[in-house]
């Protein structure tokens, strides 16, 4: 197996543990791993169906503990967001960020701060303006890296 594929595949038990953490069934989640390259990015596209105000999104450092940081960026026409955890690899997700632009397709970004292998997990969900309720959310990955 290459490092690629452990990376991935440790990524995926990384994943499959926390979600079997977790309560929230209204939110969504997805895992991932970026690259030894500084630029590594890895570009996904939510989808907020009719009735979203906003896009809620946070980050997860999961591993290695000493790696680069990994931030997250979400932006909708001109609008643009950014979080960064700030403490590597503790199971703590980083500030939650909201992006209010409505319904449709909205770019989340995630990459890191220097060079190195990263394992990340973002919860996102799509919700009213106000956040009393969660509206349709979907997404697919356009760049890994």
């Amino acid at each position: 197996m290459n490092s690629k594929s452990r990376c991935k595949a440790l990524a995926i038990a990384v994943f499959m543990t926390m979600a079997g953490q977790t309560g929230v069934a209204t939110a969504h989640s997805l895992n991932g791993t970026l690259g030894k390259a500084v630029g590594a990015t890895d570009l996904y596209q939510v989808t907020c169906s009719d009735g979203s105000g906003r896009l809620t999104v946070e980050v997860m450092d999961v591993a290695p503990a000493a790696g680069p940081l990994v931030s997250v960026q979400v932006l909708k026409g001109s609008m643009a967001n950014n979080s960064t955890d700030r403490k590597d690899g503790d199971a703590n997700y980083s500030p939650t960020i909201h992006t209010y632009g409505g319904d449709g397709p909205y770019y989340m970004l995630v990459n890191k701060s220097g060079p190195g292998s990263e394992i990340y997990a973002v919860e996102f969900h799509c919700e009213t303006t106000n956040g009393d309720e969660h509206t349709g959310t979907s997404s697919f990955l356009l760049q890994d890296q």
